[in-house]
């Protein structure tokens, strides 16, 4: 490291910076924002907002993140990549992925830890790219198995543990040993032009369902009461010192940005059927259901029947669930394959911040 990058890195520890997580769920747009300075977190809080026609963001989630960008130095915007065709190989070589039959040219590629790889065709990743860049671009996406990587605990043990991350609108298989991925497998609840293009169902004939659920979405507010607008960030892009202030920052300055009807702001709301109920809804979440326990079946029989890992028997499961979904999934991997899994509740948007704030720091710094 030159004298430089020395200095850029102390510096950074004296500017605020955003981490905005971002992904689309039920025709919205749900986003996650930390605005951070060194280890200490200043501002903390989850939106929503609605998806326009054609898939375009709208004016109050443009002024928003219009807003959060001009109180910090600069920001991080991640998203999650729900493709069923990224994939993983056990090693860092190109090599693995040949014999796949699967032209290396084709990919988005990196190696993590020296240990195994996860890759993405150029073209998925692109269109991701692709659809933020009306909203500062896209510096981080994430694929589901690095979800997991960073939620779960490590154990160097020889048991077969199996990971799933559930999520209204995507599921992800992994199965680790020794500290190791060993297998890990993709679903996805709506088609990949459905997720992009947001195709109502209700208009579109289509095999795919999209995930709903009537619970509230959670704020994580950490700290006082103060008024974002009462901080000074100065004309510097945020070198004022903080540490004067307790704990993180309220959201008050930015109700102009809450959805138009506040009581509601915060559910997923229809204006067609404002008690949230509909007659088909026990049949779809039935359909749904369904569709997961034979991906979740599909992919252990895979793993069981491969040659590498036949004898491997999984002792132990971990869902993180993300939609509050997963209560029929835990008895099913019960009573079919025998272990009792352990069921833990998960933000995706806050787990993406997590990760995004993790790969700053090690990222070079650029000011």
């Amino acid at each position: 490291m030159n004298l430089k990058s020395k200095f850029e890195k102390i510096l950074v520890q004296y500017l605020k910076i955003a981490h905005i997580s971002i992904y689309i769920e039920k025709r919205k747009f749900h986003l996650h924002i930390k605005i951070v300075k060194g280890k200490k977190v200043l501002f903390s809080e989850s939106r929503i907002f609605d998806v326009m026609s054609g898939g375009e963001v709208p004016k109050l989630m443009s002024d928003y993140l219009a807003k959060i960008y001009k109180q910090v130095a600069y920001g991080y915007v991640s998203t999650v990549l729900q493709s069923i065709n990224q994939g993983f190989t056990e090693d860092c070589s190109d090599g693995t992925i040949v014999q796949r039959g699967i032209d290396i040219n084709t990919l988005a590629k990196v190696c993590l830890e020296d240990k195994w790889t996860l890759y993405a065709p150029h073209t998925e990743i692109e269109k991701v790219q692709e659809s933020f860049k009306g909203i500062y671009g896209v510096d981080y996406i994430f694929p589901m198995a690095n979800l997991i990587e960073h939620l779960r605990s490590h154990d160097t043990s020889e048991k077969a543990i199996m990971y799933v991350f559930n999520t209204r609108t995507s599921a992800s298989l992994a199965i680790y040993k020794e500290d190791r991925l060993i297998y890990n497998a993709q679903f996805l609840y709506v088609s990949r032009q459905e997720l992009e293009n947001d195709i109502d169902s209700e208009d579109e004939e289509s095999d795919d369902l999209a995930i709903e659920d009537d619970s509230d979405f959670d704020i994580s507010e950490e700290g006082s009461d103060d008024d974002l607008d009462d901080l000074d960030f100065g004309d510097d892009g945020g070198l004022d010192d903080l540490d004067d202030l307790d704990g993180d920052l309220s959201d008050d300055s930015l109700d102009d940005f809450a959805l138009e009807d506040n009581d509601v702001s915060l559910e997923d709301f229809d204006p067609d059927n404002p008690d949230g109920t509909s007659e088909s809804t026990d049949a779809d979440d039935m359909q749904k259901e369904v569709m997961l326990f034979e991906f979740i079946d599909k992919s252990v029989n895979d793993f069981y029947k491969s040659p590498d890992h036949g004898s491997d028997f999984i002792t132990e499961c971990f869902i993180y669930d993300s939609c509050r979904c997963s209560v029929g999934l835990k008895k099913h991997i019960k009573e079919i394959f025998l272990v009792d899994p352990k069921v833990m509740s998960v933000d995706l948007g806050e787990t993406m911040c997590e990760l995004s704030i993790e790969e700053a720091k090690l990222d070079d710094v650029k000011i």
